[in-house]
């Protein structure tokens, strides 16, 4: 596809393996100017509990977007978002900048995320904490979430399918 020249917010939700970072990345690539950020690296900075380390990270998160935002970057977001309500912050900065917000949910099945994981083997993670994310995930749907099945696509196919979803919403308001 070819590269996108607006300016957009996207905030990927997904399971742990579920392609997020991987994908970001690709997106990164195909915006320009765009930044891909993800929340699991500012969880190797903060030496904090975990909670107030999450409290810190989503703060800094919307800290680093606002700043991007104003400096006519497309955003990509990749964190696991479990909670509607930790999206409401970004939507809030779209409307500050009017620039569309795109959410898109990446689903993994609880296998094909252990494999990934254990193919990287950059870390290991139990298959335990696998789960309860996707339990939580399904448990705290949002709606809105454009939702793509990563267990049938290629991560560049899934950087298409995001692409070609942005550019259908940006026709019909054109």
């Amino acid at each position: 596809m070819n590269n996108l020249s607006r300016q957009v917010l996207i905030l990927i939700r997904g399971g742990l393996g579920s392609g997020k970072t991987t994908v970001g990345k690709l997106l990164r690539d195909s915006l320009s100017p765009a930044i891909s950020i993800s929340f699991n690296i500012f969880h190797t900075f903060i030496s904090q509990d975990p909670i107030k380390n999450k409290s810190l990270t989503f703060e800094a998160m919307l800290m680093i977007t606002d700043f991007f935002l104003k400096k006519k970057f497309s955003v990509i977001l990749n964190e696991l978002f479990i909670y509607p309500e930790s999206i409401y912050p970004f939507l809030k900065l779209g409307e500050k900048y009017q620039i569309p917000v795109f959410l898109f949910e990446l689903q993994v099945s609880e296998e094909e995320a252990f494999k990934r994981y254990e193919l990287e083997g950059i870390k290991k993670v139990p298959r335990e904490n696998i789960r309860k994310v996707l339990e939580l995930l399904s448990t705290h749907p949002i709606p809105s979430a454009y939702e793509i099945d990563t267990n049938q696509y290629s991560a560049e196919e899934v950087k298409n399918l995001i692409l070609k979803a942005i550019y259908e919403r940006f026709s019909e308001n054109d």
